[in-house]
């Protein structure tokens, strides 16, 4: 994502681009060392509050199963709901949100992910059921979450 930040500064003014303020402590072309630290420490903060989630969809209770991974589950969930892209969960009708989880750390939910995805069968239906036992869509569940009206 490039961000423009606030404009006016000591070296004439005008609009940045962001990735002139991506490395701590050395100084930019700008020369605008304390406003690069506000920069960076912004990021962190924003790093913070990034949301990752992992997912798991099924075309019915016991049936097919889709594991994945994005930072926007609301959306992401609607995309196979309506079969917007194809693919695997629109050819096997993979729609119904069953599983999910959040993670703070894309790295980490990026490893999460690929070893869900390794696992057999039964310890993914075992985790379903542990989370969601009537295997209920809980996809109106996370809209209402997101602030918006499934």
């Amino acid at each position: 994502m490039l961000r423009i930040p606030p404009a006016g500064n000591a070296s004439g003014g005008g609009l940045r681009p962001y990735f002139s303020f991506c490395v701590p402590g050395r100084a930019t072309k700008h020369r605008d060392v304390a406003q690069t630290r506000d920069h960076v420490q912004n990021d962190d903060m924003l790093k913070e509050t990034k949301r990752f989630w992992i997912y798991i969809t099924a075309s019915e209770p016991r049936g097919v199963l889709y594991i994945g991974m994005t930072s926007d589950l609301a959306g992401r969930t609607w995309q196979h709901r309506e079969h917007v892209m194809q693919g695997f969960t629109s050819k096997y009708g993979v729609d119904r949100l069953v599983y999910f989880e959040e993670h703070s750390d894309a790295a980490f939910a990026a490893r999460r992910e690929r070893a869900m995805k390794r696992w057999r069968r039964d310890w993914k239906i075992e985790k379903i059921e542990k989370f969601n036992p009537t295997w209920r869509d809980l996809f109106p569940d996370v809209v209402r979450a997101e602030g918006y009206e499934p």
